[in-house]
Protein backbone atom coordinates (compact mmCIF):
# COMPACT_ATOMS: atom_id res chain seq x y z
CA UNK A 1 0.00 0.00 0.00
CA UNK A 2 1.51 3.22 -0.85
CA UNK A 3 1.26 5.92 2.10
CA UNK A 4 -0.18 9.37 1.38
CA UNK A 5 1.98 12.83 1.62
CA UNK A 6 3.27 13.74 4.26
CA UNK A 7 3.91 17.54 5.54
CA UNK A 8 6.73 17.79 7.78
CA UNK A 9 9.77 15.79 6.65
CA UNK A 10 12.24 14.01 8.76
CA UNK A 11 16.36 13.48 8.02
CA UNK A 12 18.03 10.09 8.54
CA UNK A 13 21.03 9.74 8.78
CA UNK A 14 21.55 5.98 7.51
CA UNK A 15 24.74 3.61 7.31
CA UNK A 16 25.36 2.24 3.92
CA UNK A 17 27.84 -0.31 2.59
CA UNK A 18 30.21 0.59 -0.34
CA UNK A 19 28.32 -1.65 -3.24
CA UNK A 20 25.19 -0.23 -2.33
CA UNK A 21 26.67 3.94 -2.01
CA UNK A 22 28.14 3.93 -5.03
CA UNK A 23 24.97 2.18 -6.93
CA UNK A 24 22.80 4.62 -5.43
CA UNK A 25 25.42 7.48 -6.26
CA UNK A 26 25.65 6.53 -10.29
CA UNK A 27 21.84 5.75 -10.66
CA UNK A 28 21.79 2.25 -10.86
CA UNK A 29 19.60 2.10 -7.87
CA UNK A 30 16.59 4.13 -6.95
CA UNK A 31 15.43 2.44 -3.88
CA UNK A 32 16.51 1.43 -0.29
CA UNK A 33 15.33 -1.78 0.89
CA UNK A 34 15.12 -1.16 4.94
CA UNK A 35 14.04 -2.12 8.22
CA UNK A 36 11.35 0.22 9.14
CA UNK A 37 12.75 0.96 12.79
CA UNK A 38 12.66 4.65 11.76
CA UNK A 39 8.95 5.33 10.87
CA UNK A 40 9.64 6.38 7.34
CA UNK A 41 7.76 9.04 5.75
CA UNK A 42 6.92 9.95 2.03
CA UNK A 43 9.20 13.40 2.13
CA UNK A 44 11.85 12.19 4.54
CA UNK A 45 15.14 12.86 3.88
CA UNK A 46 18.01 10.02 4.08
CA UNK A 47 21.59 11.02 4.42
CA UNK A 48 23.25 8.14 3.40
CA UNK A 49 26.08 7.59 4.89
CA UNK A 50 29.32 5.35 2.74
CA UNK A 51 30.14 2.86 5.91
CA UNK A 52 33.05 0.75 5.93
CA UNK A 53 32.95 -1.39 8.93
CA UNK A 54 34.04 -0.86 12.58
CA UNK A 55 37.66 -1.05 13.83
CA UNK A 56 37.83 -1.47 17.65
CA UNK A 57 34.04 -0.90 18.10
CA UNK A 58 34.15 2.36 16.06
CA UNK A 59 32.57 2.82 13.44
CA UNK A 60 34.19 3.80 10.22
CA UNK A 61 33.04 6.40 7.67
CA UNK A 62 34.52 7.24 4.56
CA UNK A 63 32.74 10.85 4.64
CA UNK A 64 31.02 10.34 1.51
CA UNK A 65 27.42 11.31 1.84
CA UNK A 66 24.46 11.10 -0.72
CA UNK A 67 21.39 13.06 0.03
CA UNK A 68 18.05 12.06 -1.13
CA UNK A 69 14.40 12.11 -0.70
CA UNK A 70 11.53 9.68 0.02
CA UNK A 71 8.86 9.45 -3.44
CA UNK A 72 7.51 6.09 -2.53
CA UNK A 73 6.94 3.39 0.52
CA UNK A 74 6.12 -0.10 -0.35
CA UNK A 75 5.51 -1.95 2.87
CA UNK A 76 3.96 -5.21 4.30
CA UNK A 77 0.48 -4.72 2.82
CA UNK A 78 2.74 -4.98 -0.66
CA UNK A 79 4.29 -7.92 0.13
CA UNK A 80 7.49 -7.31 1.98
CA UNK A 81 8.25 -8.70 5.00
CA UNK A 82 6.92 -7.39 8.08
CA UNK A 83 8.52 -4.46 9.40
CA UNK A 84 10.61 -3.69 6.17
CA UNK A 85 9.96 -1.20 3.39
CA UNK A 86 11.36 -0.70 -0.20
CA UNK A 87 11.88 3.06 -0.13
CA UNK A 88 11.84 4.68 -3.69
CA UNK A 89 14.10 7.59 -3.25
CA UNK A 90 15.77 10.44 -5.56
CA UNK A 91 18.73 12.54 -5.02
CA UNK A 92 18.19 16.45 -3.58
CA UNK A 93 19.79 19.45 -2.94
CA UNK A 94 19.45 20.46 0.42
CA UNK A 95 18.77 24.00 1.53
CA UNK A 96 18.72 26.01 5.24
CA UNK A 97 18.78 23.56 8.33
CA UNK A 98 16.76 20.79 9.84
CA UNK A 99 14.27 22.42 11.49
CA UNK A 100 13.19 24.31 8.28
CA UNK A 101 14.19 21.98 5.62
CA UNK A 102 13.46 23.19 2.14
CA UNK A 103 14.47 21.14 -1.16
CA UNK A 104 14.15 20.44 -4.56
CA UNK A 105 14.73 17.49 -6.72
CA UNK A 106 17.81 17.64 -8.67
CA UNK A 107 17.03 16.81 -12.54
Amino acid sequence: MVKKPEVEASVHLLKTLPENFNKVATGVMSFQLRKNDRDYKLNDILVLQEYVGSVHDEDQYTGRQFVCRVNCILTEDDGLQQNYVLLNISKIHLFGNRAGLRYETKL
